[in-house]
């Protein structure tokens, strides 16, 4: 059967439509921004208790625990915008069987891609005359082998898994279908780029923000970029340690 000969039905069937809306993607990030403001202001209120506090517990649960606060609540919008508004499962975001030939190739491929591009991004910085800044991963966490287990946990285990529910499932499939693929690929690594928190950081994001759209897009699951994502930070948080572990690293 040619393709104008099957029913409208079928043509305009779309694995990764979704039921929510523009509305609904603008209520969940402005909620989750003014959490994040809410915390802020609280712990600058507190400041001068910031001593007590960071010995209630070691440095790095605290900085787990607080990440997990901020990604777990964008989840949580999420699933109230999203999930339970609409009563549809976990598939709906994406989370959904893909073929493992194709999704793990166009991983593999994308990965030398988004290195390539970084040093290319490094390396024009550096001729400009800007030293784009080591990301804080090992102050935050800790150095040696305990402030690393807890970054793996973070940033390999716990973050890639979040942040392609909310960043690609929500926000991407919410913005393509009312924008488009190409629209709605950059304003969801617009958003992910821009909620990492640090300017020098915004473009290398920026670019895997798209390659993860990208990937969600030409496998419909989300499973090929949670692999890319999780394959490049745990190369990311590996040299980082190593690096401080050798003495190249100050912290």
């Amino acid at each position: 059967m040619d393709a104008q000969d099957q029913p409208e039905t079928l043509k305009s069937f779309d694995p990764m439509a979704v039921p929510w809306t523009l509305g609904d993607m603008v209520k969940a990030t402005s909620l989750f921004l003014a959490f994040l403001v809410a915390i802020l202001a609280v712990v600058l209120a507190t400041r001068h208790l910031g001593i007590a506090v960071s010995r209630s517990a070691p440095q790095q649960v605290i900085v787990t625990a607080t990440f997990l606060v901020q990604d777990g609540s964008f989840l949580l919008l999420v699933w109230l915008f999203g999930l339970r508004k609409y009563r549809c499962d976990w598939t709906t975001l994406g989370l959904r069987p893909f073929s493992g030939r194709t999704g793990c190739a166009l991983a593999a491929a994308a990965l030398p891609l988004a290195y390539i591009f970084n040093c290319l991004y490094v390396g024009t910085a550096q001729l400009l005359g800007s030293k784009p800044a080591i990301p804080q991963v090992v102050s935050l966490f800790g150095p040696g082998w305990l402030g690393f287990v807890f970054a793996f946990a973070l940033g390999v285990l716990a973050a890639p898994v979040i942040e392609e529910i909310v960043f690609r499932g929500f926000l991407y499939a919410g913005l393509r279908q009312r924008f488009g693929a190409a629209w709605g690929a950059l304003g969801s690594a617009a958003i992910f780029a821009v909620g990492h928190l640090g300017l020098e950081a915004v473009v290398p994001v920026l670019f895997l923000g798209l390659l993860f759209a990208f990937l969600y897009e030409r496998t419909q699951s989300l499973y090929p970029g949670i692999i890319l994502h999780t394959t490049v930070n745990a190369i990311g948080l590996s040299l980082l340690y190593l690096l401080q572990g050798m003495g190249n690293l100050s912290i």
